[in-house]
């Protein structure tokens, strides 16, 4: 009887082992995704950031170009148009440091969760062996006790 619970609570364990594996092969997934969108977002910031830089060269060539005789006011809205893309590029700037704090984190929580799944993994093994054992010495016992009642049926039928 206690080996009919034994093996029931093998199985549970088992099962729940598996599901924690699950659960955390899940994390991981998750882990990886974020990790993606935040690389995704790096693309844009750095595409955004590869355009400002073009448009601020273009117009400070274009400032440098003017001379006093074509316009003080088409200088003034040049200078306020790069003072424009200047504060551009320093709230880029914000962007991208914020950007690379989370990806931090994210592989921080990616390098966690592999870490549990990892763990979870061995858990599993273990515990399948350690069932395997015991169905191993269960079923031994069965051999054994058809032996013995086999032996004991020869030995009862001798005079």
């Amino acid at each position: 009887m206690t080996d009919k619970k034994d093996t029931a609570n093998a199985k549970g364990s088992a099962r729940s082992l598996g599901l924690l594996a699950r659960l955390a092969e899940n994390k991981v997934q998750a882990s990886l995704h974020r990790m993606t969108e935040l690389q995704k977002a790096q693309a844009k910031i750095d595409a955004q950031r590869e355009q400002l830089l073009k448009l601020k060269n273009e117009y400070s060539q274009q400032l440098a170009a003017l001379t006093i005789d074509k316009g003080l006011v088409q200088a003034q809205g040049l200078r306020r148009f790069i003072q424009n893309l200047l504060a551009l590029e320093e709230r880029l700037n914000l962007e991208t440091q914020s950007l690379l704090e989370k990806k931090e984190s994210a592989q921080e929580a990616l390098t966690e969760a592999q870490l549990q799944k990892r763990k979870m993994e061995s858990l599993v093994e273990r515990q399948e062996v350690k069932t395997a054992k015991e169905k191993s010495i269960v079923d031994q016992r069965v051999l054994d006790a058809a032996g013995i009642a086999r032996f004991n049926r020869k030995l009862a039928s001798y005079p």
